[in-house]
């Protein structure tokens, strides 16, 4: 019989943390103390004084007192509480597993606010109990919609919630009123408030002085307040009852003696955290000044570190890496696009904002990326089509008589550089996100359809699967900002740029720096392509929401009114219809979206997929391979890239007439022809499968159909009059 693990350890998710990796510095050949860590969130000003010599002072032959009482007492004092409500800890996330064992079990719920610290979701997990998540977005600032929470709480009546106060990773800090409100909500449930970062905090609010309430477990860390992170030092404080039941599954001698008579030294220095805030804020200060100059602005946090937008986090920090700089990629957070950094000395500052500056960011005017599949754009070739066509006069049938076929092979020969003898390899890319916009009610099915659909694609069950299997073709199943996101799974791609748009009707749908790798990314899939093999590429899309967004495109570039371009979507009634159209009126007012700027126009009214399809599109002109455009969605997308680049229109072949209003009229701007009319409404990619039958027939008949010369059939004598 094999020795097995319980089995929802199995499945356990990854602890992912700031600090230094030693066995990737090791692994890099670089000393680790030669490293500069701004990834960890401590006080980088050392220990108070006199902790060191409490330290030596310590009996390393004796147990340590297992109660902490001298450290206990100590601690009360400073914080004018009992002795009975505070337990000290081995860090405090000893104490979020001690909370996990001790109240949570199989069958529980917990609330957790993210992003946030994964040891939350940890030891829940660990405890058998099964996690509910609150997403706060970049978009927000990461604001807390306390009303979402409360929503939230009545629907899954948890047995627990995770609140981080200011948050890791964010920095923002929930207001009093904010977490009464959650309190009010949670009934008897246990409500753990990580106060890890407080004393970094301007202006803080007392979390002790909750009146009336008995089930609130507020955590602190010596640790990170006074630089103690190889000894491990924190505490529980909460109500008596509490402090007891933690106490039965607390392991004996967790806090060393070292660390007992560190921390009580530390806490004889009054004055020593508001020496180091200042340092901090003037640290902080100047970051946040050098990194927005550098056009990579610090996003608002009241801690004592920050998140930045730098586009690919992981790259970025492999780039410092290498100049012995750590920071935090922020990816494990559900924040791919972020880096977090905790300000050291000024000094050390200045080294990392110099290392920065060599690296080179040049994120915030035009990607490089961007600008080098822009550089490659050629015109068709018009040696290849005048052959063509050429070819096309020889074959054994009336000049023309094909109709649109013979102009379509012409067409493809000038994008290939030659005849085209038919697509070995056709590929689906469909990409799918969420919209913030669906919180107005412009869409008859809910959010979560956008993450269903996703999972219906990979498994090979939506109407796109079947079409594309019909044509020979492979779906790429692409997620660029689906809500939740999802696990790691080989069948999907993932460019996750956040998770969904913003509500365009209050404010831009996304920032510049997002439309920017929203595009790249769609170039970046195309590329991956390329390398398994890719002669066509048909566009399809996926996301609640998504014809709202498409609509407020099409009225921005075309100039047309919004009753003109807004269809009925999914399938609105009349009266639901008049308020879609209300809402794009109401996101084009609110933005302005500038016609003559096709990225302004996708941050403020677009969506991710958009912004990835028109890479995509722009990616396959590049390397001349022919695009076939489906639908509403996917027509918007290449309005804005070929508002961006124009000779990208040579590339593309209109799959079909959408029932969509504002379809005809995307087309007529662009000068595009759609093959078919069938009254399709669906996306996915539908219309360009189907269509792609026809793209290959067209070829096909250019390359394969025999001229007169090579059937000694005889040419008409002389053209009809």
């Amino acid at each position: 019989m094999s020795l097995l693990p319980r089995p929802e350890l199995r499945t356990l998710p990854s602890g992912h943390h700031g600090g230094i990796d030693y066995a990737e510095a090791e692994a890099l050949g670089l000393d680790p103390g030669e490293m500069l860590d701004f990834s960890a969130n401590l006080n980088p000003f050392g220990p108070p004084p006199g902790v060191a010599r409490a330290v030596a002072g310590a009996e390393l032959s004796q147990y340590p007192d297992s109660r902490s009482r001298r450290l206990t007492l100590a601690l009360a004092e400073k914080l004018g509480v009992q002795p009975d409500r505070i337990l000290p800890t081995s860090g405090s996330t000893e104490l979020i597993r001690l909370a996990a064992l001790a109240y949570f079990g199989k069958g529980d719920r917990v609330l957790i606010i993210e992003p946030t610290f994964d040891e939350y979701e940890l030891a829940c997990c660990i405890a058998g109990a099964s996690v509910v998540k609150q997403r706060l977005s970049p978009h927000d600032e990461f604001q807390l919609d306390t009303a979402e929470t409360v929503k939230l709480i009545r629907r899954h009546r948890p047995k627990g919630i995770f609140i981080c106060n200011p948050n890791n990773p964010t920095g923002r800090y929930f207001s009093r009123s904010e977490f009464q409100e959650i309190l009010a909500a949670a009934g008897d449930c246990l409500v753990t408030l990580d106060e890890a970062y407080l004393s970094f905090v301007d202006s803080p609010w007392s979390s002790l002085e909750m009146p009336g309430r008995s089930n609130v477990l507020v955590l602190r860390s010596m640790t990170k307040d006074y630089a103690m992170a190889g000894l491990r030092l924190g505490y529980g404080v909460a109500a008596p009852d509490i402090i007891a039941t933690l106490r039965r599954v607390c392991p004996p001698w967790n806090v060393n003696s070292p660390a007992q008579r560190a921390g009580i030294a530390a806490l004889r220095h009054d004055h020593y955290l508001e020496r180091c805030q200042r340092k901090l804020k003037r640290a902080k200060r100047y970051l946040e000044s050098e990194l927005s100059a550098l056009g990579l602005p610090p996003l608002p946090s009241e801690a004592n570190f920050f998140l930045v937008d730098v586009g690919d986090a992981g790259a970025f920090r492999q780039s410092l890496l290498q100049k012995r700089m750590l920071v935090r990629d922020c990816s494990s957070f559900g924040l791919p696009h972020h880096i977090r950094i905790a300000p050291r000395t000024l000094s050390d500052c200045r080294r990392l904002v110099a290392a920065i500056k060599e690296i080179g960011p040049g994120r915030r005017a035009m990607n490089s990326l961007l600008s080098q599949t822009l550089e490659k754009l050629e015109p068709p070739d018009a040696e290849a089509m005048k052959a063509a066509q050429a070819r096309q006069d020889e074959l054994t049938k009336p000049k023309g008589s094909l109709g649109r076929l013979e102009e379509l092979s012409v067409k493809l020969a000038g994008m290939k550089g030659g005849i085209v003898r038919g697509f070995e390899h056709k590929v689906i890319v469909t990409m799918a996100a969420d919209h913030g916009v669906v919180t107005q009610g412009v869409a008859l099915y809910p959010q979560e359809v956008t993450r269903q659909m996703v999972s219906n694609f990979l498994n090979g069950g939506a109407a796109i699967n079947v079409l594309a299997r019909s044509i020979g073709a492979r779906v790429v199943v692409v997620d660029m900002g689906v809500v939740g996101g999802f696990e790691p799974d080989p069948r999907l791609v993932c460019k996750m740029i956040d998770f969904g748009t913003r509500d365009m009707t209050r404010g831009p749908a996304m920032s510049r720096q997002q439309a920017l790798d929203a595009i790249e990314s769609g170039i970046q899939v195309v590329d991956s392509e390329l390398a398994k093999g890719l002669d066509i590429v048909g566009t399809g899309d996926m996301g609640i929401g998504n014809t709202t967004a498409s609509s407020a495109i099409c009225a921005a570039v075309t100039g047309q009114p919004a009753e003109e371009v807004t269809g009925r979507g999914t399938g609105l009634d009349g009266e639901q219809l008049a308020h879609k159209v209300e809402m794009v009126r109401k996101a084009l007012e609110v933005n302005k979206p500038d016609p003559k700027d096709p990225l302004d126009v996708l941050s403020k009214v677009g969506g991710f997929e958009i912004g990835g399809l028109a890479g995509v599109m722009m990616g396959a002109a590049a390397n001349r391979v022919p695009v076939v455009v489906d639908g509403f969605i996917s027509t918007a997308a290449a309005l804005i890239a070929t508002e961006l680049a124009p000779r990208v229109k040579d590339y593309l072949i209109a799959a079909h007439l959408s029932a969509e209003k504002g379809h005809r009229l995307m087309l007529q701007h662009m000068g595009l022809t759609p093959l078919l009319d069938l009254q399709m409404r669906l996306g996915e990619g539908t219309g360009a499968a189907i269509a792609m039958v026809i793209v290959e027939a067209a070829a096909k008949v250019l390359a394969e159909m025999a001229t007169f010369a090579d059937a000694n059939v005889s040419k008409a004598e002389h053209a009809e009059e």
